[in-house]
């Protein structure tokens, strides 16, 4: 029998093997069989070694045998096949299979391993979004047998965009203000440049604000692979401006008056007036433009306008106005006049006027051409010829005449009194020639005076007698202490003796300041004296500020005072110089030697100090924050920075050495730190929930960023997509509201899109916020 090889399911059975002898009838065959692994890790290779041995009955014997070499080499089966190729949407990649088996006629199934890998390549001439995933799995056995199987799918970008709706369309008035563009992003599922901004562009138009425009506004955006989205529009129409008229009625002018004033229908803003043309031609240089609605038409009889809005520029329709002009009467009533009390005066329309048939009529109601009149009052004359008037005026003034009374009066010998007659506006002639207001005199004597004023004239007189005066001695000025009295006492040299108080005897006495005066009258001349009497005040008593002493020293308190008879310290010395080295209430009382009063007055001490301050260690931050240096000086102490500020606090923006120096007139204490800047990464970290409940914890959603960031995008989704949150400055974050209400309790999606540097890779942050109350 042959050696051979065979597959491992393909071992032929043992055979059975007879073998015959030319001398024994009786011949018996053996077998064994042995089995030598070829490999160490495969099981299913090895060689099968057969061994026949005949013996006859004399012990002769014969070996027979048989090699058979096993090996394993057929691969294994796939019990499942694996997805065929297919062609997708990039949302739509399918996940790969997890559920693959598969089988060897060799090899336990548990022993037959599945190894699974995928690669992506792009696709020659396609665009970014379009690509091929390359999925591969092999079934391997203990011997290395593999089956490989392969599925393509192909990734198709056929998706368009999405961008935002657009604004809603408007209507602006005249005048109103054109919405600013709206700024639009889009999203896109498969490329990875998106979310971006929409390109927008405007329909061409002309601005016409007298019969209004339309400005169409239009987004749009593709992705990598000319997927174009939606294009959103919006409509803006301007409402026309309203035209501007002129009302076509002018009224009739007098004959001295050659401006007419234009009148608007309409509301014109900054309105300009043309005049377009005149008749007769040259009476006025056209065409004339003005602000003013008021032209000097010079006498022309006809002319046309036309009005221009100055903000819209809208022109109105021309208007032709036919000019009319009425004679005007003339009116002079005469200068203001003044009347006494009694009189009165007559005044006069004209006799032209009346002649002419023109109406009068007085502000009294009376239409003849002259009135009289006694009453004071303005009074008015207006003459109308066919509507056109002229008016004037005369004041008349009733006066009273002056009152005037210069009283008899008697002086002392060697004295001299003044005789006033004064009225205001008033002429004088006194019977001593004087034309002044008033008279001085010396003389007994009746002296007369007339009083002229605006036509009325009044005389008076007075008797002037001059008498012998007594001699008045009365006490000099003095002073009195509280509570206690003075005599004041007066020698009236036989006349009668009146005090200020009605006391009638020659003295008296008082207990508080103040000015006494005393008339002593003899032989009906008065003679007037006054004695002040003032207040013996307290003793002014200071002992100056409070006081600092430094630690170890001393300080001169001084009491001193020349009105002062004692002294008296708390602390019972009795002199009035003090040396002080302790802290404390210092106060001393003084008694006044004149009124025997007290008075005192206190000073504090204090020992002055300075404690230990320290603006912690030298720091690192980021640019564009803030370190806010404080340091407590204490009572009484004064604080300096490097730069020379002296506020308790400093605020440092830059890379520098900070130093503060806290001293007093005893000494001082210095501490210093030097602030570094660095450029810090933006790095933004986001919280995972806030409570947008009022309470001022934890209210607002934003990241926080350490360092410069650039095209900051910051949105927040609800569960169907809506954006409920938008944001393009890192420094405002969201308060839990959208549409003006604070959203439902739940999980929301946000994404951050920035650039650490102007210019710079966009980086994207996704992720969610859950909104707790």
């Amino acid at each position: 029998m042959s050696d051979t090889t065979v597959n491992c399911d393909a071992v032929p059975a043992l055979p059975t093997i007879t073998a015959t002898d030319n001398c024994s009838a009786s011949v018996k065959v053996s077998v064994s069989q042995t089995k030598v692994f070829l490999s160490t890790t495969c099981s299913n290779n090895y060689r099968l070694t057969r061994t026949w041995t005949a013996s006859d009955d004399c012990g002769n014997t014969a070996t027979m045998k048989q090699v058979i070499t096993v090996q394993d080499t057929t691969k294994p089966t796939f019990t499942i096949t694996p997805p065929g190729d297919t062609t997708v949407s990039c949302s739509a990649v399918p996940t790969p299979p997890g559920n693959l088996s598969a089988t060897d006629n060799c090899t336990a199934t548990s022993n037959v391993k599945i190894s699974y890998s995928q690669t992506r390549q792009s696709i020659t001439g396609a665009c970014a979004s379009n690509y091929q995933l390359i999925r591969t799995w092999v079934a391997k056995d203990e011997c290395g047998n593999t089956n490989t199987v392969r599925q393509v799918i192909t990734v198709v970008d056929t998706t368009k965009p999405v961008i935002d709706p657009a604004p809603a369309a408007v209507t602006v008035t005249c005048g109103g203000t054109i919405p600013a563009a709206a700024t639009l992003y889009a999203t896109d599922n498969c490329d990875g440049n998106f979310p971006k901004k929409a390109t927008m562009t405007t329909d061409p138009y002309t601005v016409d604000a007298c019969n209004g425009y339309t400005i169409t506004r239009r987004w749009n955006v593709s992705d990598a692979c000319g997927n174009a989205a939606i294009e959103r529009v919006q409509i803006i129409t301007v409402a026309a401006c309203p035209k501007p008229q002129l009302d076509a009625t002018l009224p009739v002018n007098c004959s001295d008056n050659t401006k007419f004033a234009l009148q608007l229908l309409t509301k014109v803003n900054k309105p300009t007036f043309t005049l377009q043309s005149v008749y007769p031609a040259g009476t006025v240089t056209t065409p004339k433009s003005q602000t003013s609605n008021v032209f000097d038409l010079n006498g022309a009889t006809q002319a046309t306008f036309i009005v221009t809005d100055g903000v819209t520029g809208c022109v109105s329709d021309p208007v032709t106005y036919t000019l009319q002009y009425v004679q005007k009467p003339t009116v002079n009533l005469g200068n203001d006049t003044a009347i006494c009390e009694g009189n009165s005066v007559t005044l006069d329309a004209g006799a032209a006027n009346a002649s002419a048939g023109y109406t009068i009529k007085w502000n009294t109601g009376a239409t003849t051409q002259q009135i009289t009149v006694s009453a004071a009052g303005t009074y008015y004359a207006t003459v109308t010829n066919n509507g056109c008037s002229a008016t004037d005026s005369v004041k008349v003034t009733v006066n009273k005449p002056p009152t005037v009374e210069i009283r008899d009066t008697t002086i002392c010998d060697g004295m001299t009194v003044k005789l006033n007659a004064y009225v205001q506006g008033a002429s004088y002639t006194w019977s001593t020639g004087d034309t002044g207001p008033s008279i001085t005199v010396s003389t007994a004597g009746t002296y007369t005076v007339d009083v002229s004023l605006k036509g009325c004239t009044v005389t008076d007189q007075a008797t002037v007698t001059v008498a012998t005066a007594p001699n008045v001695t009365l006490t000099p000025d003095t002073s009195v202490c509280p509570d206690q009295t003075v005599i004041l006492q007066v020698e009236p040299d036989g006349g009668s003796v009146k005090w200020s108080d009605g006391s009638l005897t020659n003295s008296i006495i008082v207990s508080k300041p103040g000015d006494y005066w005393v008339t002593v009258t003899k032989n009906s001349c008065v003679v007037t004296d006054t004695v002040t009497v003032t207040n013996k005040a307290n003793i002014s008593l200071d002992l100056g500020p409070d006081k600092d002493i430094c630690a170890g020293g001393l300080v001169v308190l001084d009491a001193t005072n020349a009105s002062a008879i004692s002294y008296l310290w708390n602390d019972g010395t009795t002199d009035p110089i003090k040396e002080v080295s302790t802290p404390g209430i210092y106060t001393v009382t003084v008694l006044d030697k004149y009124c025997n009063l007290t008075s005192s007055d206190s000073v504090k001490v204090t020992v002055a100090g300075l404690g230990d301050i320290s603006l912690g260690n030298d720091t690192t931050i980021c640019i564009g924050q803030t370190l806010t240096l404080s340091v407590d000086a204490g009572t009484g102490n004064s604080i300096r920075w490097q730069d020379g500020a002296t506020t308790a606090t400093y605020v440092v923006t830059a890379t520098g050495y900070y130093k503060v120096t806290v001293y007093n007139d005893c000494g001082s204490v210095t501490d210093d730190i030097t602030v570094t800047y660095k450029q810090c990464e933006a790095k933004p970290d986001f919280p995972n929930a806030f409570t947008p409940n009022g309470d001022g914890n934890n209210d607002t959603f934003k990241p926080h960023v350490n360092g410069p960031m650039y095209d900051y995008d910051l949105r927040v989704f609800n569960r169907w997509g809506q954006v409920v949150f938008l944001s393009k400055d890192q420094t405002k974050g969201w308060d839990g509201r959208f549409q003006g209400s604070l959203v439902d309790v739940g999980t929301y999606v946000y994404l951050l899109s920035y650039k650490n540097t102007a210019g710079g890779e966009t980086r994207i942050v996704k992720g969610e916020v859950t909104v707790i109350r």
